[in-house]
């Protein structure tokens, strides 16, 4: 009877490990939304850095509110999280959750600067 465990796993570990699954497929989606926002980047340009919020502004001056431009690139940002997530109620659509990632990851970020600033 051979031992299961001895000399002949020697050359196995030197064989290249597979990635997970979950890995696999997250990376990828998330290279694809990197070549989605930059293309629409090129196509739109730098909406959160010219964007005026006339929209959220005029209703924040209606109910005489005053908020920091910053905080309204988080608000955009957290809207179209929601705008997008709520789409799925009508189906899985790819351009849905590639979007939702995309506005996720901005606001993640955003909310990262917005903190540190009110920190000091």
């Amino acid at each position: 009877m051979r031992p299961l465990l001895g000399s002949g796993l020697k050359g196995k570990n030197k064989m290249k490990k597979e990635e997970p699954l979950f890995e696999k497929n997250a990376r990828k989606t998330l290279k694809d939304t990197i070549k989605v926002f930059e293309q629409r980047g090129g196509s739109y340009g730098d909406s959160y850095k010219i964007d005026q919020h006339l929209a959220l502004k005029a209703i924040l001056k209606k109910f005489n509110v005053e908020v920091d431009d910053r905080i309204l690139n988080a608000i955009q940002a957290a809207v179209l999280v929601d705008t997008k997530y709520s789409r799925l109620v009508g189906g899985y659509k790819e351009d849905s959750i590639v979007d939702m990632l995309a506005y996720g990851a901005f606001l993640v970020e955003e909310m990262k600067t917005i903190e540190k600033e009110e920190s000091k």
